[in-house]
């Protein structure tokens, strides 16, 4: 018995065309995940574990890193770390896509759905989608548990050249899961030398944000740009009233300011605005000193 014990530990198992490898206790394992069907210009999912469908579920779990290969070169290998789990009526999860795709394809990511497969309701992985199919296979490394039929394999559900559904069940079932875990980093100084994007894929800057910001304070370095005191100095050529009157009436917006539609159009950069506002208040200064001298003459009148 003991022999037939160490065999079963020394020797991996196969399922369902996976090769299923123990690397310790607790159900930690590393799958072998094959692409058997999978060709090109094909959308498809990875099974982890089912989730609660209305009745209580005991502990499902997919904690670790899966790998994705293609052929050779560049732009063909994705990871994704995987953290998610099932239990009683609650299902929480998480997903970090690592990739060197670029180009039109930069937005394709590891995503968590929700599908049913076999009736059975599964939280699932959606695969980053090229043209040409990940030929290498899939392995996932970590902890994994499940009391659905399936774990950790891959079902191929449309074919976007042929405009065909593969798995009717997949593709009419397929939902996005809303991410609901947090991460926390305690480090003295996190450094990102690439683009940092906040609820967008495609960020076009250092840090760009879709969305709200709030903040207690935000500090601009001027790098360059000129503060306007130089209206204050001699010299400067203010425009008359009758001027700034002739712009508002013929451009509908005051001199040296976008319009509305360019701002629509192209945003706001904000310590360029900020300047331009200021000099526009230092300008108004001017103008309220030169009333006030013109009415004290007027009145010594």
């Amino acid at each position: 018995m003991k022999k037939l014990l160490l065999l079963l530990f020394a020797f991996p198992l196969t399922f369902y065309g996976q090769t299923v490898t123990d690397i310790a206790p607790g159900n930690h394992v590393s799958i072998n995940i094959p692409a058997t069907g999978h060709t090109s210009y094909m959308r498809a999912v990875i099974l982890l574990h089912a989730i609660y469908d209305g009745e209580l579920i005991s502990k499902n779990y997919a904690v670790g890193t899966l790998v994705a290969l293609r052929g050779s070169g560049h732009d063909r290998t994705n990871v994704a770390h995987i953290n998610t789990s099932t239990g009683y009526t609650s299902t929480h999860g998480s997903v970090t896509s690592v990739n060197n795709y670029n180009g039109s394809y930069a937005t394709e990511q590891w995503k968590l759905k929700k599908v049913r497969y076999n009736g059975v309701l599964y939280l699932a992985l959606e695969v980053p989608y090229r043209n040409y199919q990940h030929n290498s296979g899939f392995r996932f490394t970590g902890w994994a548990k499940t009391t659905a039929p399936e774990q950790m394999k891959l079902v191929s559900y449309y074919h976007t050249q042929q405009n065909e559904v593969l798995h009717e069940e997949v593709y009419n079932s397929l939902e996005d899961f809303t991410p609901n875990n947090a991460a926390y980093h305690h480090y003295s100084k996190s450094v990102f030398s690439g683009k940092v994007g906040i609820g967008t894929d495609l960020p076009d800057a250092k840090l760009t944000v879709n969305g709200d910001i709030h903040t207690k304070e935000v500090k601009v370095d001027l790098n360059g740009a000129v503060a306007p005191d130089y209206v204050f100095k001699e010299g400067y050529e203010l425009r008359s009233l009758e001027e700034v009157q002739a712009h508002i009436q013929e451009k509908g917006h005051l001199p040296g300011i976008p319009s509305a539609k360019e701002m629509g159009e192209e945003g706001i950069n904000l310590k360029e605005m900020n300047l331009k506002l200021l000099e526009k208040v230092e300008e108004l200064t001017l103008y309220v000193i030169s009333l006030k001298e013109e009415v004290a003459r007027l009145k010594q009148e």
